[in-house]
């Protein structure tokens, strides 16, 4: 898995793309909705896509790829799956890449 993460260091805000998926359950049609639900990619609890994880081979790389963004304490995340974070950035990120820490 390739991923591009954005840091807009004025506002603190961390833009994404597929690294999180936080998909409204109410913008899904009930297959979709149990899909994301069976990935654990459904808003306000989203994280990383289960066949995401499985495409990692350096888990230590990615593990200081993940420390490092959580370094820069972002107060809002956008994401390209779902609603944008826009209170508790930092709660956000740490469940949904706790699978990694």
């Amino acid at each position: 898995m390739s991923e591009a993460v954005f840091f807009h260091r004025p506002s603190r805000t961390l833009i994404l793309g597929d690294l999180i998926e936080n998909h409204d359950p109410g913008a899904l049609t009930a297959w979709h909705r149990a899909v994301a639900r069976a990935n654990d990619m459904l808003a306000p609890h989203g994280t990383t896509a289960r066949i995401l994880r499985l495409s990692l081979w350096r888990c230590m790389e990615a593990r200081r790829v993940i420390n490092e963004i959580l370094s820069w304490q972002a107060r809002r995340v956008v994401v390209m799956h779902g609603p944008c974070i826009e209170r508790d950035a930092m709660a956000f990120l740490r469940h949904a890449v706790g699978w990694l820490l």
